[in-house]
């Protein structure tokens, strides 16, 4: 599909003019207000348009199925009734909500949106207090918990409103709503810097919030924007301040421990979200201040993040933090890649690159974007998932979180990372997608038509139009570093100089209308092969999609850790497109492999991560075990595959028959149980004398076995129907109560020996637990497995 590209100019008009090329982002930003000038400065999310493909789709289901139907009482509520109890920091969700709508809006120009986006911020504007607080405790609560870090994000999502809605005509509705949204943040701005600070009866901002000050402090991004866009000397003394309080008794220290350590992992508690906000806060004052320190610890900690934290797909964390260098588990229960981290990754290497221009943070950039970002996304756009796994199940809800609240904010910035001005004038394109894009180089209007099937093929074709024949600028094309081998042409005639991986392309050149420029990017079948907690696994990848075997495109396959590669060798590796195999249109690729450590080949068929289980019910992997490495089925339980039964229906329902420790079901049925079982049919008996249980996971409310009046059994019936038997006790089961789970770990593993005996079902039961509800209680169990040692 060949879309129309307008390349408007009055996001380009800022390039001719000095004092203006700081202006970022565009309609914010006074003149002079920074000393560092962006070596690519974005342009205006309306004017690129990618439609279609895998980020162009995205894109508009998350607006169309996610912005558009965001329930505005649940973001407001907190805030127009401040003495309900609410979820500390819900207010998040309406500033996160403005920030996303506003640049959707801008792309799409849907008025129906606008009309939400107008009476959002009006009803928030509303809720503002005379002194300028804008959160959503009682006075008797105020900057406790996540007071300021709901003031945080008033502050971006206001200020975005403003930054787009000011220069409306007098005649449209958020004109004059759009002062009052700047007013209100010279409010808060103003709270804020009288609030807290070094002087007598102010607060220590570090002292008002989560993870060390690390929550608190991130205000610093906003704050630096609030400075830029009134120039407001008292704003950019605050952001100062909060620097500086870093190193206050009990602060995060974060720019002195990098510093010292040259890690993530050693700053304050590690906490991934807050510490990478902060990290978007100190590169938006550096380039206010050109204060390099700030830059170069930024640095550091990229560097840290990328060789020791960073996942195949492009995100971090695990618990919500930077764990030690590689440590990467994958699944479920390891809480990987929170989504909130994903999206303030995404920032950051934005942020870097429009401040040097470099092309190591555009690929990382395309590795989310591609992957971890839209892998979190459900591919309708009306939902997301908190954590991602590499393995294991999406889990789907429609719970409002900081997550669902801030994955569109991702999605709705990648026009803003797709195409660039350069400082000299030129136009950058640093993701590939057929659309529409509108800059304006040096010499005036330019029209782009791109057509592309990237990154399913690897040719990119542009039609340059200029408004004036002859005008000259330069063209960069970014070629990934992933890619061996890339050609250009123009107009049909190859160029001398062949791309190199890892760098732009630069064609530099007086433009005629109707000129062509196509890219050829070879898009290499990789295998990445697994260390540390991945040694003999391997991940495949195809261009930037990182590939997934996933059980619903294999539904013989169901344990995933028995099946291995043909090839561990990427020369040899064979990928063939299989779109036969596609249940919801998603790209599916055919590779060998083997099952169950057979010698004989079958096909394995591969998706994208990004639609791997979006069915929200099936497992998958993006680590393959290599030639040889499959678990043998010897290794396996006795009863794998077989009928899952339970004492109750749950609200969990992983399998507990797979090999996967990480999925696991329970009983929670908000009802009380004298009893709560899992167990396992089969068609025909087995001879078995031992028996794993692994538990599932314990919540506040229950999810263990209470032992008060005996321990967990198990029980097996050797003829279909027949009663149950109890052939064992779990012993070493601990010490627990309906109440206390004596320290019982996630996923702890339990076994009991007994005489063999020939069984068509077997179970484990015991008395449900009930935590701090005793109106409920409820057991869990992510495995039960069945063996016969000899």
């Amino acid at each position: 599909m060949t879309i129309r590209i307008l390349i408007l100019g009055l996001a380009c008009t800022i390039l001719a003019l000095p004092s203006l090329a700081q202006q970022n982002p565009r309609g914010l930003a006074l003149p002079s207000s920074a000393k560092i000038r962006d070596k690519f400065t974005p342009c205006p999310p309306g004017d690129v348009k990618l439609t279609g493909g895998f980020l162009g789709t995205r894109i508009a289901a998350n607006e169309k199925n996610r912005m558009l139907t965001v329930d505005e009482d649940d973001m407001l509520d907190c805030f127009e009734r401040r003495e309900v109890r609410h979820q500390d920091w819900q207010g998040e969700h309406v500033g996160k909500f403005l920030h996303a709508a506003v640049l959707s809006w801008q792309n799409s120009g849907d008025a129906d949106l606008k009309v939400k986006i107008d009476r959002v911020a009006a009803r928030l504007l509303k809720t503002q207090e005379p002194d300028g607080y804008l959160g959503t405790y009682m006075p008797d609560h105020r900057w406790t918990s996540w007071d300021v870090w709901v003031h945080k994000y008033d502050l971006i999502g206001l200020l975005t409103y403003y930054q787009y809605t000011h220069d409306l005509p007098e005649s449209d509705p958020s004109h004059d709503l759009s002062e009052e949204a700047l007013a209100a943040c010279r409010k808060i701005g103003d709270l804020l810097a009288a609030t807290f600070g070094t002087g007598p009866g102010q607060r220590d901002i570090n002292k008002s919030g989560e993870h060390m000050g690390m929550a608190p402090d991130s205000v610093l991004e906003p704050v630096v924007l609030l400075y830029r866009a009134t120039k407001e000397p008292r704003y950019l003394a605050f952001a100062r301040y909060i620097i500086a309080n870093y190193d206050a008794p009990g602060g995060p220290a974060i720019l002195t421990s990098l510093e010292k350590y040259g890690s993530v992992r050693r700053v304050a508690n590690a906490k991934a979200y807050e510490m990478t906000s902060n990290f978007n806060g100190m590169l938006e004052l550096y380039r206010v201040t050109g204060d390099k320190r700030l830059l170069d610890d930024m640095l550091v900690a990229w560097n840290d993040i990328v060789k020791n934290r960073l996942y195949p797909t492009g995100s971090a964390s695990s618990h919500e933090l930077y764990q030690e260098d590689f440590h990467l588990p994958n699944g479920n229960r390891a809480n990987i890649c929170e989504t909130c981290v994903t999206v303030t990754w995404e920032q950051m290497n934005l942020e870097l690159l429009r401040l040097t221009g470099l092309p190591q943070f555009a690929e990382e950039i395309e590795r989310l974007a591609y992957n971890h970002l839209l892998a979190a996304q459900k591919p309708t756009g009306d939902d997301w998932v908190y954590y991602t796994p590499l393995e294991g199940r999406k889990q789907y809800d429609k719970v409002t979180t900081c997550c669902h609240s801030s994955g569109p904010r991702g999605v709705a910035l990648l026009p803003e990372a797709a195409v660039m001005i350069s400082d000299d004038g030129g136009v950058v394109v640093n993701l590939y997608n057929s659309g529409t894009m509108t800059v304006m180089p040096k010499p005036g209007k330019v029209t782009l038509d791109e057509e592309t099937a990237y990154p399913l093929q690897g040719t990119v074709k542009f039609t340059v139009t200029p408004e004036r024949d002859g005008a000259r600028f330069p063209l960069r094309l970014r070629i990934p570093a992933w890619c061996p081998e890339a050609a250009l042409q123009i107009n049909g005639q190859p160029v001398k100089e062949a791309p190199v991986s890892g760098t732009y392309a630069t064609v530099n050149r007086r433009w005629k209308r109707g000129d062509t420029v196509t890219l050829e990017l070879k898009l290499p079948t990789r295998l990445t092969l697994g260390d540390h907690e991945n040694e003999g696994k391997a991940a495949v990848l195809y261009g930037p999609l990182v590939l997934a075997l996933d059980t619903a495109l294999n539904p013989d396959i169901r344990n995933l850790n028995q099946v291995e590669l043909a090839e561990d060798d990427s020369t040899k590796l064979r990928l063939n497109s299989a779109e036969d195999r596609a249940n919801s249109g998603e790209a599916v690729f055919a590779t060998d492999g083997r099952l169950f450590g057979s010698s004989n080949t079958t096909p394995l068929y591969l998706t994208p991560f990004a639609t791997a289980g979006q069915d929200g019910k099936s497992r998958f992997a993006i680590w393959i075990a290599r030639p040889g490495k499959a678990a043998l089925p010897a290794a396996g339980s006795l009863f794998e595959g077989a009928e899952t039964i339970t004492s109750r229906q749950g609200n969990q329902s992983g399998e507990i028959n797979d090999g996967d420790a990480d999925s696991f079901r329970v009983t929670f049925s908000n009802q009380l149980a004298e009893e709560d079982w899992f167990g396992l049919v089969k068609d025909v008996p087995v001879e078995i004398n031992r028996v794993v249980y692994i538990h599932g996971k314990s919540f506040h409310d229950g999810g263990w076995f209470d032992v008060s009046g005996g321990k967990p059994r198990i029980q097996v019936q050797t003829e279909k129907d027949g009663d149950w038997k109890t052939v064992g006790t779990i012993e070493d089961y601990p010490a627990t109560t309906a109440v206390n789970n004596a320290r019982l770990r996630d996923g702890q593993r339990f076994e009991v020996k007994f005489a063999a005996v020939k069984a068509v079902a077997i179970r484990v039961i015991g008395k449900p637990s009930s935590g701090d509800n005793p109106a409920q209680a409820f057991s869990s169990c992510a495995e039960l497995q069945a063996f016969l040692d000899k």
